[in-house]
């Protein structure tokens, strides 16, 4: 439930805080974001950062023919226009292209803000979860949907790449997907990051943006840049320059298995305390008043 007290309190704190221009209140709960299950009625606009902000006027991802929501009962199918509009491009792209549609994971919730489990950023509408598996060209039910979604490329030791799954089709989705101005970087698997390293040749600059990181077997993450509009937003540094194939990559695969272990979803306390929140984020509660 809304911590109401909780809330007071930050509002005052943030009377006291305004003279000197401090732009950041004492704390907010997960809790508090979860009541929502509508965005503010205003333009889209990104506040605080990926894993400590929020986001006003988020807007709702639509049902479309070139791609497909696996969780929608979780309502965390919001995002920035440009999130949204993202999505809708490179769907389209990659039917046009390859011939199949995607399927889609979590973007933000209504309002952003921290979740009370599975991601710790997400906050700002900027971020969505797009999954390795085709679109099936069938309508199948909620739970046979969920079972393809989580189909891993890596074999069951998750040492190495599938060979009897993996495909070129992964290698353009995602050069896709990097290419765009708007993004910032996309996480995979160390495991799959090494796979694209070993395939393409050449011009291997889009790879730069392909990071590697434990989990993102069954799913890539595509974190976009923030909004010119977005004043408050706070874009993550510049992916170093290269490729990433080299030492970075290999520091990642020499951890061997340890570095597997966050394959399993993320341990997040049922109740994630931020400090140091926007203040500019707690006029998305004033409507619970």
């Amino acid at each position: 439930m809304f911590n109401f007290t909780n809330h007071i309190f930050l509002c005052v704190f943030s009377l006291f805080t305004f003279a000197s221009n401090i732009t950041y209140a004492h704390q907010i709960s997960s809790d508090d974001y979860s009541v929502f299950t509508n965005p503010t009625n205003e333009p889209s606009k990104s506040i605080g950062s990926y894993a400590n902000g929020c986001i006003q006027g988020a807007l709702a991802l639509p049902d479309d023919l070139h791609y497909k929501l696996v969780y929608p009962s979780r309502n965390r199918y919001w995002g920035h226009g440009i999130t949204i509009d993202f999505i809708k491009n490179l769907s389209r792209d990659i039917y046009s292209t390859e011939g199949n549609g995607l399927l889609i994971g979590d973007l933000s919730q209504p309002r952003g803000g921290p979740m009370t489990w599975g991601h710790k950023s997400h906050q700002t509408g900027l971020d969505v979860d797009i999954y390795f598996a085709k679109k099936p060209q069938d309508e199948l039910s909620d739970n046979d949907l969920i079972k393809l979604a989580l189909i891993s490329l890596l074999d069951k030791k998750q040492e190495n790449i599938n060979q009897d799954i993996w495909s070129k089709y992964y290698s353009n989705l995602l050069q896709r997907v990097s290419d765009d101005a708007n993004v910032s970087r996309v996480f995979v698997n160390p495991i799959i990051k090494n796979q694209l390293c070993l395939d393409n040749k050449g011009d291997r600059s889009w790879l730069g943006k392909i990071r590697p990181w434990g989990g993102h077997y069954e799913h890539f993450h595509v974190r976009l840049k923030c909004d010119k509009n977005s004043e408050e937003c706070i874009e993550q540094h510049s992916v170093p320059t290269g490729d990433g194939c080299g030492k970075e990559l290999d520091n990642w695969l020499e951890k061997g298995l340890k570095v597997y272990s966050s394959n399993k979803k993320p341990v997040i306390p049922k109740e994630l305390f931020l400090h140091n929140h926007p203040i500019s984020c707690m006029a998305l509660f004033d409507d619970l008043n």
